[in-house]
């Protein structure tokens, strides 16, 4: 009976190291790029986020954002900008917004934003390229932030009060 649970124990570390060397893999060919493109970008956001899964290219995670105004005519090689980057974190995240950007959805907002919240340096300039190990950094910092709460549906808020109405 040991010797069972001995493999299965043993079997479930193989997938776990496994799974994880994947995504480490992917963090390595980041960093051998000095500056980050617009598909490894829309990778690490969409793999932080969960919105992805860590196993997806570069080029597959650039095509589940293309749709995004900032995207129009790029390709996934392309360097991004710091701007831009920090407008697919506050499209991914869930942070605190800032009034402007709530309403615009600008890069030039979403830059403002992290500057003052102390995720991204206030030196940087928004048209330069990110460095890859400075996203990684940026990534870093946004782990220890706490995260605000989702907001209800209304679908979800629509079949609770039904569900109300029906105890009555």
């Amino acid at each position: 009976m040991k010797k069972t649970y001995l493999l299965f124990f043993s079997l479930l570390l193989f997938a776990v190291f496994s799974l994880t060397s994947q995504s480490a893999g992917k963090i390595d060919k980041i960093l051998e790029t000095e500056n980050l493109s617009k598909g490894q970008a829309c990778y690490l956001l969409g793999s932080f986020s969960g919105e992805l899964d860590d196993t997806v290219s570069f080029e597959e995670a650039f095509n589940h954002y293309k749709d995004l105004k900032m995207f129009k005519d790029d390709s996934a090689e392309q360097d991004i900008r710091v701007d831009e980057f920090s407008d697919l974190i506050l499209r991914n995240i869930e942070l605190k917004k800032s009034f402007w950007y709530m309403i615009t959805k600008s890069p030039y907002y979403a830059l403002r934003h992290l500057k003052r919240m102390k995720i991204v340096d206030s030196k940087k300039d928004a048209a330069s390229s990110i460095k890859s190990t400075d996203a990684l950094n940026i990534l870093s910092n946004l782990s220890e932030l706490p995260k605000t709460k989702k907001k209800e549906k209304d679908s979800d808020a629509g079949s609770k009060k039904g569900v109300k109405n029906e105890k009555k």
